[in-house]
């Protein structure tokens, strides 16, 4: 999955979890990460619950990865189960103009006067 979010946009998400028929399936040690903090912060979600965050654009435009890892094994064991998500961070709506001038140069065709 990809999401699209502009300079000043958050976007909530959870983490699903199923088994192999598609049935809702526990996990333990939830966590997400991103690949690159200057682009997108995560921010736990305010109820605690590890299965949430909130992608927020914080910088320059670019993307990253969100990584969403778990311990699929209730028991002793460890299995680890991982999903990924690509986050593009586009300009926002336009809010100012900047103009630039060059350096001036004399007109073609212009002779010097005496």
């Amino acid at each position: 999955m990809q999401l699209v979010l502009t300079a000043t946009q958050d976007a909530p998400v959870q983490a699903m979890c199923k088994d192999s028929k598609g049935n809702p399936a526990q996990v333990e040690g939830a966590s997400f990460t991103t690949s690159d903090d200057t682009i997108v912060a995560l921010k736990p979600d305010p109820g605690g619950d590890p299965m949430k965050t909130t992608i927020s654009a914080v910088g320059p435009l670019g993307s990253a990865l969100i990584t969403f890892n778990a311990d699929a094994d209730l028991g002793a064991g460890v299995v680890p189960i991982i999903g990924t998500m690509d986050v593009v961070v586009n300009p926002g709506q336009a809010t100012v103009v900047e103009l630039q001038a060059g350096a001036p140069v004399e007109q073609s065709g212009q002779r010097a006067r005496r």
